[in-house]
């Protein structure tokens, strides 16, 4: 131990005299009932938020290489992902969504990307429709 090899017997800091403190379960995470209640709060929040929401109504009209690009399988999926490990009481991907607004503002972003790329497609079959 390096405080054997840094101080004199008589000269050891308190912290070395005091007990060692018990050990926790493997599986033990602190806060676990706030984080399982912030994880539904959020699941909550992905599931009515209207950019989630368009994104899943328009995934099968977006090209494949703009999905791709976009990562949007992997967007969509973040609130299966999150379901999941609620179900699962997985409390370290529960963790992961603590920050809501992060994934909401990713939800806004790509969206909006969706939007542009739709657009000259929605423009085109409104022209078709009025003919």
């Amino acid at each position: 131990m390096k405080i054997k090899e840094e101080y004199d017997v008589d000269d050891y800091p308190e912290i070395y005299h005091r007990d060692t403190p018990p050990e926790v379960p493997d599986d033990y995470m602190a806060n676990a009932d706030s984080i399982r209640a912030g994880a539904k709060k959020a699941l909550a929040l992905y599931l009515e938020d209207e950019n989630y929401l368009y994104l899943w109504e328009s995934k099968d009209r977006i090209p494949q290489k703009a999905a791709e690009k976009l990562s949007l399988k992997s967007i969509l999926g973040c609130a299966s992902c999150l379901e999941y490990a609620i179900i699962s009481d997985d409390l370290l991907a529960m963790r992961r969504h603590g920050n809501a607004a992060g994934y909401l503002s990713c939800f806004a972003f790509c969206a909006e990307r969706v939007r542009e790329i739709l657009k000259p497609v929605e423009e085109c079959q409104g022209m078709v429709m009025s003919m």
